[in-house]
């Protein structure tokens, strides 16, 4: 039915719909919110089929719409994962990775270098670098530009297994596979516009 919020450590729990436009009378998954992320003093959410992004200050849960599901991602994909930098808003869909910079309902498509399609993606950030998964091609890419320009990273050193998920924390990006997980630290990232064919070992 839409996003819940507690404000007594989940004992209590009170949904927070105004402005999502949910509807009693439709029953289902079309009410469903499908992705949610704290980014800067906003949450940001999207809703299921298409229905809409929304974003809403973390004070006074009340949510705006800010833009057309179909028209910001083409309609293409339906769980967005969502990653921030600053206040800027970065979204990983089937269909490429988008960014939101908060001033109107505009998104923009920051792919280069990345896949057509991106299968099943996972999107994370850490300081200013941008780090996505995708199965399509098992590949991890990195961007160190707001996701203006994407560059292969590597799974040899996880002896190219499937990532099951990424999280990250002030100074590491964590990888875990189905029987082991990896550590990056972001000190050690060096992109090939700073220095040309260095590799960048997990640990």
């Amino acid at each position: 039915k839409g996003v819940y919020s507690s404000t007594d450590h989940g004992d209590f729990w009170t949904a927070d719909t105004v402005g999502l436009g949910y509807d009693p009378a439709i029953p289902g998954f079309s009410n469903a919110t499908v992705g949610i992320a704290h980014i800067g003093s906003k949450l940001y959410a999207v809703k299921d089929l298409g229905k809409g992004v929304y974003a809403s200050p973390t004070d006074t849960i009340r949510w705006v719409r800010i833009g057309n599901y179909s028209a910001v991602f083409g309609g293409v994909g339906w769980k967005p994962l969502f990653a921030g930098i600053d206040t800027n808003v970065f979204a990983a869909t089937y269909g490429g990775v988008f960014m939101y910079s908060g001033s109107d309902t505009t998104w923009f498509k920051r792919s280069d270098g990345l896949p057509e399609y991106l299968s099943s993606p996972i999107l994370t950030a850490v300081d200013s670098l941008l780090f996505l998964y995708t199965g399509s091609v098992n590949e991890i890419y990195v961007s160190g530009d707001l996701g203006l320009h994407w560059e292969p990273f590597g799974t040899s050193d996880l002896a190219n297994k499937a990532i099951e998920s990424i999280a990250s924390t002030k100074t590491h990006v964590i990888a875990a596979t189905s029987i082991d997980t990896w550590r990056l630290a972001v000190k050690d990232v060096v992109l090939s516009t700073e220095d040309e064919g260095q590799t960048l070992p997990f640990r």
